[in-house]
């Protein structure tokens, strides 16, 4: 009897954690260039600077960051601004990220697993930004 109270508390305990996750934002989309330029090859034609981008999509809100661009469009830095995601816990994600994207030339690279939702914020930062320096082109 004894066991099966026990097993009764831990399905409880298990139930209630499963409800303090943040939802799933189904209706989440990419940024709208990732759409676009999904697909095509090589890197991107991109203006030399700096440029800083904001993307949403992640669990605690919006991500800003700054992509340094030098002459031939190669992207040589990727800094987290500010995030409202996890503190901490997301470093390892955007370190990830960071030299993933670096490493492609491009944003369209695999989230960071058991980060889906940041990955999603930081991703589609770095895409408004390169938005903008596409804009000057």
């Amino acid at each position: 009897m004894k066991k099966i109270q026990i097993l009764c508390v831990l399905l409880l305990v298990v139930i209630s954690l499963g409800a303090c996750a943040p939802p799933v934002d189904d209706d989440w989309e990419p940024h709208p260039l990732a759409a676009q330029l999904a697909g095509s090859p090589g890197p991107l034609d991109l203006a030399p600077g700096t440029f800083i981008g904001s993307g949403s999509g992640g669990s605690g809100g919006e991500v800003s960051v700054s992509v340094t661009i030098i002459v031939g469009g190669i992207i040589t830095a990727i800094e987290v601004i500010e995030s409202d995601e996890t503190p901490n816990l997301d470093d390892p994600a955007f370190e990830y990220l960071i030299a993933s994207v670096i490493s492609a030339q491009r944003p369209d690279v695999d989230a960071y697993s058991g980060a889906t939702l940041s990955s999603r914020a930081f991703l589609n930062a770095v895409w408004d930004a390169l938005e903008q320096s596409l804009a000057v082109c």
